[in-house]
């Protein structure tokens, strides 16, 4: 009952503290050790009448064991649920583990360590379970810095934690320790049919369990000095590194085994602890970029709301920007009413101006040609178990036998800032020729280990730490051999864990193809032993639980992760571009916008205006898609057509986001009746790229003020972050000037029942709908997190569209959909478009960067068809949404009862906005 309890209630752990049950619960195990002192010991001999209650005293002490690790590890999360922000949540896992510490959970668990059994027979069931929840709690104490000396000093080193990772401890192995501190390992049995199998790793048994115990005790230790000296002293590193062999050979090698949950992911976690970490190649040379950001305001910068009516020029941008709103008198008044040259007048070709980079670019790229994907569909990378192994070999001669950076068998052959090392590589017959000096580039350094192996080290955001966001790559190769096997090790990755590791192949374009194509064989993603200068590691949508630490415990410093594959170029001396995924740049979303402009509906259909200009002085455009025409303006007043803002872009490296948005643009302005029917029902306002800066640059995360746009929302600054500032005081301003659907027009006391009827229905029934669009880096298939709303009327309406998107979208996962706020994202837009303006469907749309796993794409890897496809998908479930909730409308106001019927009423009600989209639309 206290392990279910404890797992699922945050505050279980700090009951358990305030209440003295972690003193209590010390104390039985106390006494269930000194009833049964040899109960853990596999092959002790047991009474077939004592049996039952030897396995009874076995279960309770391996739960309870479990129940203290719970309470120690969990005891944080109570902080962030329900306490205010003055206190940390440290202090909190620090009361348990000194209480822990206090209670004397060392001296129980040594004392289970020192009995002495002396027989050894058959091996009993369920000690390695038991053992597995004695190593567990011990890891969690020992994040306190004095309980971890005293865990030292109680088993006289690292000897035993060390042994404890042996494949056969738990299943066949008998521990006795003859001396306190001194632990020796004896075979069970003489005969080979008394001994078992070594475990194996690649399932989740009993024993998978027990060395995640030792490994997690052991990780804790050696982030410490004085246990990466207790672990270097007991010869941990070669004994590790050898059992790391003996599961390899035993093992079934998947394609999780280099994650960090996995047995060899936490072994090699440990080495690498329990190493020095190095330096980069090179890292003298590396340059952080840098742009000058315009100087702080004397005072804070004043609302402009607070004097709007004094400021005209303010209005009058903010008209410019609604060109929307002034049709219905142009076209009423004018003798030229149907007039085709009057709906194309002043509508000259925008004036578009030069993209500019903070680094200088050597040469333009023609990228009329370069958004093309075979016309194949490409499964997901399975990688052959000879690879798998191949990689852990490699990291652990990487760690026995030490780095060497700057050693003689490497050689610096590119430099982004220095050309000359390009022109000296470019001599060498047998040196590839390597450039990132064009927009959306981000190749620093490429270091030559052999003819066919290269370490790349990418360029950081600018104005940010160097190491703190580097995951979005895209540089090209030259001079190549073909059918020759070239190695490629991106050793500064940020994150931990990537889905290169799932199935996800980098992309690849070849001059001599003219197509995207994903390649790489060996894909590999995994931590090395780089010392990264960051402290954080990257965060946002997928963001990690932390884990908790003692802020006395001194922390391992944190190392990069190393992205490895293999290219065979098929041409001779040919020109290929390789990314992290299909690139969409700042001139690719101009020529697109220039040649949909070139059509003869596109001034019926849009205007492209520029919104604003960025720190870079990019510009920043802003789309407004409806229907411009004279007839349709009559027939459909725009003030009765709703406003659905949508954004893209605002993170640089997720370039998956622009290929949706393209998706979303190409059907809003095509023929297809949906689409004319959305033209003449909505006011689509778009900002298809929020951070242009960051795309021309070649930046994963952030703007050139070095920070996350996606976090400023709440107070966005014109002069830091002016692209998120003019975005949201346009829709501030439609707020201001009393647009639908951002404003509510509902009056519960009206007199008029009639009228309060019909102004309710229509508040309810209008979907108040808004869209960000992002690239998830951890997940597979495509799908929303929202707001979610609370108890009322709107109770649930957050679901709707995302279920209508999972019917007409095959690839929308709405398991994986999500509608919680955490406290780290109430500065996004979503969530700022919901509280602040009243959107009551506000999403972001994540879309993978990998593939699928689920639907009728199941194995396959995305390809910018599938993105435009996902775009096209977006728009259709508006369209189903929009007469979902017409029909509702219809149904309320035809009504003759007074009110609203009782059964729309019911239909309205949360427990409706909740049932799927047909479920719904049918009741309807």
């Amino acid at each position: 009952m206290l392990i279910r309890i404890s797992k699922t209630d945050v505050k279980a752990a700090m009951l358990a503290r305030l209440h003295g049950a972690i003193e209590i619960l010390i104390d039985f195990l106390k006494r269930w050790q000194n009833l049964t002192p040899h109960a853990l010991y596999i092959g002790v001999p047991i009474s077939p009448v004592m049996e039952t209650q030897e396995m009874v005293h076995r279960k309770m002490i391996s739960a309870a064991y479990q129940v203290l690790k719970l309470w120690a590890s969990k005891s944080g999360k109570i902080e962030r649920q329900l306490l205010t922000h003055q206190y940390s949540w440290r202090c909190f896992v620090d009361n348990n583990l000194l209480c822990l510490y206090r209670a004397g959970l060392i001296d129980v668990i040594a004392s289970v360590v020192q009995s002495k059994p002396t027989v050894s027979t058959v091996p009993q069931h369920g000690s390695a379970s038991a053992w597995a929840n004695i190593l567990e709690a011990l890891a969690v104490v020992a994040k306190n810095k004095n309980a971890l000396l005293d865990v030292l000093r109680v088993f006289g080193g690292m000897t035993f934690f060390i042994k404890a990772c042996s494949p056969h401890f738990g299943s066949t192995t008998l521990w006795k320790c003859q001396e306190l501190g001194e632990a020796q390992v004896d075979g069970v049995g003489t005969d080979e049919s008394d001994r078992e199998k070594p475990l194996n790793f690649s399932k989740r048994t009993k024993g998978d369990n027990l060395l995640k115990g030792a490994l997690r005790f052991l990780k804790t230790a050696v982030e410490t000095d004085e246990g990466k000296k207790a672990f270097i002293d007991a010869g941990g590193q070669d004994a590790l590194i050898s059992v790391l062999g003996s599961i390899v050979q035993e093992l079934d090698m998947s394609s999780t085994v280099t994650s960090q949950n996995s047995i060899p992911g936490m072994v090699m976690a440990v080495l690498r602890a329990g190493a020095n970490p190095s330096e980069l190649p090179f890292q003298e040379r590396m340059q952080a970029r840098s742009f000058q950001l315009p100087p702080p305001l004397d005072s804070p910068e004043e609302d402009v709301f607070s004097s709007i009516e004094k400021d005209s020029q303010f209005v009058k941008r903010m008209e410019a920007l609604l060109p929307e709103q002034h049709l219905n008198d142009a076209f009423v008044a004018s003798p030229l009413f149907a007039s085709e040259s009057h709906t194309n007048r002043g509508h000259g070709t925008p004036s578009l101006c030069p993209v500019r980079m903070v680094q200088p670019a050597n040469r333009a790229i023609d990228r009329h040609k370069m958004q093309v994907c075979p016309s194949e569909q490409e499964l997901q990378y399975r990688r052959p178990p000879s690879a798998l192994k191949k990689v852990l070999f490699e990291q652990t001669s990487q760690i026995r036998k030490g780095f060497n950076p700057n050693g003689s068998q490497q050689s610096l052959v590119y430099d982004v800032m220095d050309q000359r090392s390009a022109e000296v590589a470019s001599k060498d017959p047998l040196t590839l020729q390597f450039d990132s000096r064009f927009e959306s580039g981000n190749l620093q350094f490429a270091v030559k280990v052999s003819n066919t192996e290269y370490n790349l080290i990418l360029q950081s955001d600018i104005n940010t730490e160097i190491g703190k966001h580097n995951q979005w790559f895209y540089f090209s190769v030259r001079k190549m051999v073909a059918n020759c096997v070239y190695r490629f090790n991106i050793i500064n990755m940020s994150k931990n864990s990537s889905q290169f590791n799932y199935g996800m192949q980098p992309v690849m374009y070849s001059k001599c193809e003219n197509c995207w194509r994903r390649i790489g064989d060996t894909v590999c993603y995994f931590r090395n032993n780089y010392r990264k200068n960051v402290e954080a590691e990257e965060v946002g949508d997928e963001k990690a639980d932390a884990q908790e630490s003692n802020a006395e415990s001194s922390k391992a410093a944190p190392t990069y992760s190393t992205l490895m594959f293999t290219v065979v170029f098929k041409q001779e001396n040919d020109t290929c571009f390789l990314a992290y995924h299909y690139p969409y740049t700042l001139s690719d979303l101009q020529d697109f916008l220039n040649a949909s402009y070139a059509e003869k509906t596109f001034h019926m259909r849009c205007r492209w205006q520029e919104l604003c200009r960025s720190l870079g002085n990019n510009r920043c455009d802003l789309l407004t898609i409806t229907d411009f025409g004279p007839e349709s303006v009559v027939s459909s007043p725009v003030e009765s057509r709703r406003y659905i803002p949508l954004m893209a872009r605002v993170h640089p490296g997720e370039s998956n986001a622009s290929y949706i948005m393209k998706g979303i643009i190409s059907f809003l302005l095509s023929d297809d009746d949906q689409a004319s029917f959305l033209r003449k029902k909505c006011v689509f306002k778009i900002v298809p790229m929020l951070n242009p800066d960051g795309v021309v640059n070649g930046s994963h995360r952030c703007s050139l003020a070095g920070v996350d746009l996606n976090r400023q929302w709440v107070q966005p600054s014109e002069r830091q972050t002016p692209t998120i500032y003019w975005t949201k005081t346009l829709w501030r301003y439609l707020v201001h000037r009393g647009i639908r659907p951002f404003v509510s027009c509902f009056n519960p006391s009206s007199t008029n029942k009639t009228v309060a009827t019909s102004k309710l229905n229509f508040y309810i029934l209008t979907p108040k709908l808004s869209c960000d669009f992002h690239g998830h880096s951890r997940r597979k298939n495509v799908f929303v997190f929202g707001v979610e709303n609370g108890p009322g009327i709107h109770e649930g309406l957050e679901k709707v569209f995302p279920q209508l998107m999972s019917e007409v979208c095959p690839v929308f996962d709405l398991g994986r959909s999500k509608y919680n706020v955490e406290r780290s994202k109430e500065a996004t837009a979503r969530v700022v478009l919901c509280r602040e303006l009243g959107v009551l469907s506000s999403y972001t749309l994540e879309s993978t960067f990998n593939g699928f796993d689920t639907g009728p794409f199941k194995g396959q890897q995305i390809q910018i068809g599938d993105l435009e496809k996902v775009g096209t998908d977006f728009c259709r479930a508006i369209f189903e949404m929009i007469l979902v909730f017409d029909s509702a409308g219809v149904a309320c106001l035809t009504s003759t009862n007074s009110g609203m019927p009782q059964s729309v009423n019911d239909d309205i009600s949360n427990a409706n906005w909740q049932a799927s989209g047909k479920g719904f639309k049918s009741k309807v």
